[in-house]
């Protein structure tokens, strides 16, 4: 069996926040959906991945980022 992983993006956190300290640049990253993620969208992306729903999944990279690696 292979494991699957979600790959957060610029998340919304407190140590998030304190990243953007150190590089201010980051705050003015453009994010197609227009803002930054929240925990809970991680989460709920983590909890399908652990669902019945996902019993089929394996292998794969789940990435939650608000469309920001589609620009790359």
């Amino acid at each position: 069996m292979r494991a699957n992983v979600v790959v957060p993006g610029l998340i919304d956190t407190p140590i998030g926040r304190w990243a953007t300290q150190g590089r201010p640049s980051r705050a003015s990253t453009a994010i197609p959906l227009g803002r930054q993620g929240t925990a809970w969208e991680v989460a709920y992306a983590t909890i399908f991945l652990l669902s019945a729903e996902a019993d089929y999944i394996t292998g794969q990279q789940l990435v939650v980022d608000g469309g920001l690696s589609s620009l790359r």
